[in-house]
């Protein structure tokens, strides 16, 4: 007893006479305790990004409104006209900060580079960009071919993590769709037959969740294949000029992976773990006024700031202080992201804006969205079958306590496997014989008759017995 509690072992009970090798691995005879249902809580990470300043706001000869005070702090400074209402300066506090001269390598390493890992073990992931058109949403998410975004540079690392992993099969598929006035397309086939999709829901422990039916989904094996359908993908996206942007995004880009992780030589299935990534770039906010829109370019953003009031009014439901219905079947876009806003999901959110007094009021929205935003709580879950980690947890359980018999030097342990049809190397019975609380023939050399019930009249190999044996007509 007292070696047991040497080497830290938890025990239900004590094992007279019973000692452990130094460095054997501690074992408990109770069940390990399980997280609560549902997962943890987890709050959205949001990020601010401040964009430099354009040729536009220079020729204005605009003021800054915004400027990052710290790495998690920025300020917000009204305009004069304004300044004599409410306030003149506050500070806003987010999960990071990122000032007009960050980099796309420092944004990403403080953002969706610490997604990698936890999809990689089964975790659902989103991460989008928010803001007004012409904020820096797309360059933030997908860069340019000198200046890659986060999505190419988060690609390039999680490939790199699943060729250095020798310890599990993956496969990975690719997704693009987007979100155009209310209509669905699939990115990755020519237009014309890319459209007329849907939205559908699979419940329970081995449903999908939310997913876009017919969807096309590619086998992709290296960074190289993602950024290859990004690259189609993007070509076909609907972009438009308007008097704020001259490649103005016109629709919502849902680009996601989806993986299956499984361990080497598994074929029964029995440690899959799935994962979804969703990389979102969505449209631009936008005023008729500032952007100088007319015709299909109105149309289109009056679509798009529609899609974004229902999101703004989903983030305030969900963070309201008696939360009754969510209303994600507003639109498309809500309906799609039900699972990162409240759900099985970490999500990341990087709201994008101006630092011009020009776009105060449009920044200011951006702001208040992404304030919250962080309030958000989410209860991301490893994603796999409820059936197979059972079994695959009875086994393992199974395995720890005829490790724990084995490493047993009273005696009891080993003819418990004995009389289990489990190979244990000869020892001196007749030593052991005497170090059984009621054995007889001490010294004798004849092998004494371990009852499961009785565990040779020791309670704690009993309870261990009696464990195992519900172990096994459990797996049975």
């Amino acid at each position: 007893g007292s070696a047991v509690k040497k080497l830290g072992v938890k025990m239900d009970v004590t094992v007279p006479g019973a000692t452990l090798p130094v460095g054997s691995p501690a074992i408990s005879v109770a069940q390990t305790p399980t997280p609560p249902p549902g997962g943890m809580p987890q709050s959205v990470c949001v990020f601010v990004r401040i964009r430099p300043m354009n040729d536009m706001e220079k020729r204005d000869g605009t003021e800054l409104s915004f400027t990052a005070v710290s790495e998690k702090e920025l300020t917000a400074q009204k305009p004069r006209v304004q300044s004599q209402h409410e306030w003149t300066e506050k500070r806003w506090t987010f999960d990071s900060v990122f000032p007009t001269e960050a980099s796309q390598e420092k944004v990403f390493l403080r953002t969706a580079q610490h997604l990698i890992s936890p999809v990689l073990e089964g975790y659902n992931a989103c991460c989008f960009a928010y803001g007004q058109t012409g904020s820096g949403k797309t360059f933030t998410m997908s860069g340019t071919e000198s200046s890659p975004g986060l999505i190419p540079r988060l690609c390039r690392d999680l490939f790199a993590n699943i060729e250095r992993d020798e310890s599990f099969q993956y496969t990975v598929k690719a997704s693009y769709i987007e979100i155009y006035q209310e209509n669905l397309k699939d990115l990755l086939v020519p237009a014309g037959r890319n459209e007329g999709l849907q939205i559908r829901e699979e419940k329970g422990p081995q449903g999908r969740g939310i997913f876009v039916q017919n969807a096309t989904e590619t086998t992709v094996t290296s960074a190289q294949d993602v950024l290859a359908l990004m690259d189609m993908g993007l070509r076909r996206r609907t972009v438009g000029q308007t008097a704020m942007n001259d490649q103005s995004s016109r629709s919502h880009a849902v680009f996601s992976l989806h993986l299956e992780r499984r361990n080497q030589n598994d074929a029964e299935g029995l440690t899959v773990r799935t994962s979804q990534l969703h990389l979102i770039d969505l449209a631009g906010s936008e005023r008729q006024s500032t952007a100088g829109t007319a015709g299909d370019r109105l149309r289109e953003g009056a679509a798009i700031n529609v899609s974004l009031m229902a999101l703004g009014n989903v983030i305030s439901a969900l963070t309201s202080e008696r939360p009754t219905h969510i209303p994600y079947r507003d639109s498309k876009l809500t309906r799609l992201l039900s699972a990162s806003l409240g759900g099985n999901s970490l999500t990341m959110i990087l709201a994008t804006i101006s630092p011009a007094q020009l776009n105060f009021e449009e920044s200011m929205s951006t702001i208040r969205f992404a304030d919250r935003a962080k309030h958000i709580r989410n209860r991301p879950v490893i994603n796999r079958d409820p059936k197979a980690a059972r079994i695959t947890e009875l086994m393992a359980e199974n395995q720890r306590l005829r490790a724990y018999l084995a490493q047993c030097t009273c005696g009891v342990g080993t003819r418990a496997l004995r009389d289990m049809g489990v190979q244990t190397a000869s020892v001196d019975m007749a030593s052991e014989a005497g170090s059984v609380e009621g054995g007889s023939g001490v010294g004798s050399g004849i092998d004494i008759p371990l009852s499961p019930r009785a565990g040779g009249g020791n309670p704690a190999l009993a309870a261990i017995y009696q464990e195992m044996a519900q172990v096994d007509a459990d797996l049975a």
